[in-house]
This record gives C-alpha cells, structure tokens and sequence, in this order.
C-alpha cells in the first residue's frame, strides 16, 4: 500500500486535511517498508500463508507460538485505517446499509442476521424493510467493518467464493479460530483485516 493510497483513506474516511494526511501516510508507509517486504504477485504471499497454516495446524504444541501479533503497529495502524468513520455511524441509513452488504458484497440476509449481527431474520427484515427503524451505532459500526472485510478480501482472494471458504476454516494466525466465528464484534473483524494484510504481505510465519 503506498503511502498516496493511505493518504487517499485518511482524507475520504477521517477528513484529515492534506497537510495531516500526508504526514500520517508517509509515516506508515515509512514504517512499513523497513519492516515488512510488500510482494507482486498474490501467488507468494499465500503460498507462504498457506505453508505457515499447514505446519501449525498438526498439533497443539504450537500454541504458545501462534504469530497473532496483534500488537504489531505495522498491521493494526492499515486495518484501523479500513474502519468506518465514527460520524457515519450516527448519520448513515440502516436500510441504505444493509442493502449494500446484500446487494454490492452479495451476503445473505441468514448470515448477516445470525452470524453478523445476532439477532433473528425476522428481526433483520424489519431493520431491512422499515426505512425509520436504525440499528443501534454499534451494530452499524460492525457492519461497515464487514463490508470493508469482504471488499479486502475478495480484492485478496480474487472471489468471493474463495474468500468465504477461507473464512470457514481454522487460522493458523488466529489462534486456530474460524474467521467466520469472528464476524460479529469490531475486535473480531480487525484481527481478520490484520491477518489478510499478513497474508498480503507474506508475513504469517
């Protein structure tokens, strides 16, 4: 990610003017490429995902080894760039929401009620159906974060299909949990967004 790309996020996502935008990218950037090599293709760095996944998954004496990272500033600064600005989470429309999570990611309403949100379909539909009816800021917080989630990894994964059967499968790089067990609290989707840039940038093992 260069640092013009992050300057672009800072600037749409948090309304930072040019001068703050650009320092803040360059420092990311800065920090990035000093610590971590970035790769051309998506060949490599899930070839290397997939070698780290394959050697941790054979026992459980990996456990204490297990390369979260989730104090890693590096992966944890992007993700937190990928979050929805916390102003949109008062002003945005619920039905104008959901609608993009079914319609533009192509999520069904049964895993965004059940998984996602928790709550009933028949609940869902209403929140879905009644334009004057708002999810409450913490939900609607959850489900910018799926919608950027799904857009990250479809980008990596090259389908939605692909990504989807990841995010059924045990991690190696989080803790050997399902991603999709994750989906439904802002802390879960951040840890799934920093292990998709470790998968972007060859960095799981």
């Amino acid at each position: 990610m260069k640092a013009i790309e992050i300057q672009k996020v800072l600037k749409d996502k948090y309304h930072l003017d040019d001068h703050q935008s650009k320092d803040i990218s360059q420092y990311i950037e800065s920090i990035i490429t000093d610590s971590i090599e970035p790769v051309t293709t998506i060949g490599e760095p899930m070839v290397a995902y997939q070698k780290a996944s394959s050697s941790g998954s054979s026992g459980a004496s990996h456990q204490d080894d297990i390369a979260v990272n989730t104090s890693d500033n590096n992966t944890t600064m992007i993700s937190a760039a990928l979050m929805p600005n916390i102003s949109d989470l008062y002003t945005s429309n619920t039905s104008m929401l959901l609608d993009l999570l079914i319609n533009k990611n192509q999520i069904g309403p049964k895993f965004l009620a059940e998984r996602v949100f928790d709550m009933t379909q028949n609940t869902f539909r209403v929140y879905r159906n009644e334009k004057t009816k708002e999810l409450p800021p913490r939900l609607k917080e959850i489900g910018y974060g799926i919608h950027e989630l799904y857009n990250k990894g479809i980008l990596l994964f090259g389908t939605k299909e692909k990504f989807e059967k990841w995010l059924q499968k045990e991690q190696y790089g989080l803790g050997y949990s399902k991603p999709i067990d994750m989906v439904n609290t802002m802390t879960g989707i951040q840890l799934i967004l920093e292990e998709l840039i470790r998968i972007e940038y060859g960095a799981t093992a």
